[in-house]
């Protein structure tokens, strides 16, 4: 976990189901995905951009995203299925869409990290996918979030802002 925000959002959402927070042992996996080797059951993801930290916690692999929105420099269009780039195109807030689009491609990255994935280009995230589904947020300023999670294990995604500020619950 690199930043100070991440683990204490981390430890919020565990709770009480991972113990004394000070005896908290987070290792990463061979592809560089944080996980609890003390609490097998126990699976999570974080991520953070700008002034915001997201983690979603499950019993079955999931996968988080936020990214504040900011002109991009490249094309991420190449990264993503036909059916993606033909429903980008027809979008009246083309940014927006983007990053919607980007946001579930990386929640789906690393909730199947270790598994046999496709490439970017070769799965469309427009909708759900057999046994996961995706939930969009909007978050307060030019930002977008999305979590992957497994249907049969729905989750509560929660935020906190990096630098100061109170509490903010999804």
């Amino acid at each position: 976990v690199h930043s100070l925000g991440a683990a204490a959002l981390l430890v919020c959402a565990l709770g009480d189901a991972a113990g004394d927070p000070r005896q908290l042992r987070i290792l990463e996996s061979e592809e560089g995905k944080p996980y609890l080797p003390d609490y097998p059951g126990i699976h999570f993801s974080l991520s953070h951009s700008g002034r915001y930290v997201l983690c979603a916690v499950g019993s079955l692999p999931v996968g988080a995203d936020v990214q504040e929105r900011r002109p991009l420099r490249v094309d991420l269009t190449r990264w993503f299925h036909p059916a993606e780039q033909e429903w980008l195109a027809a979008q009246s807030d083309r940014e927006a869409a983007l990053y919607r689009l980007w946001t579930r491609k990386e929640a789906w990255v690393k909730t199947v990290s270790g598994e046999r994935m496709l490439s970017l280009g070769e799965a469309d995230v427009l909708h759900d996918l057999p046994g996961l589904r995706f939930r969009d947020f909007e978050l307060p300023g030019d930002y977008a979030a999305a979590v992957m999670e497994h249907v049969a294990h729905a989750m509560t995604p929660r935020s906190i802002p990096k630098k100061g500020g109170a509490w903010s619950h999804l």
